[in-house]
């Protein structure tokens, strides 16, 4: 049931995520090539997020609400310096 849930939350997501053309955001590209980490585990489920959809002090949550999908989709969860990398590029990319 869990892993259910979070495979809907996952099609949901990428759903939402694009415009329906097969171009991606600007910032997809970005992410790719200058940040491996965030594209390797956001691109599993979604397009990778733009850092500015948050602030940085609502990342942190963030990140672990998406890592909590994750484990419940049997995927695994960031180690700690995989964290620290998402959260530092997603801080600094930050507009608020």
């Amino acid at each position: 049931m869990k892993t259910s849930k979070a495979l809907v939350c996952c099609a949901l997501l990428a759903g939402c995520s694009g415009s329906g053309t097969s171009e991606q955001p600007a910032h997809v590209a970005d992410v790719q090539s200058h940040h491996g980490v965030l594209g390797k585990y956001c691109s599993v489920c979604h397009a990778p997020p733009s850092p500015r959809l948050h602030s940085k002090a609502e990342w942190p949550s963030v990140i672990s609400r998406m890592d909590l999908h994750r484990v419940e989709a049997r995927l695994p969860a960031l180690t700690d310096s995989e964290r620290q990398q998402v959260l530092a590029y997603l801080q600094s990319h930050a507009e608020k």
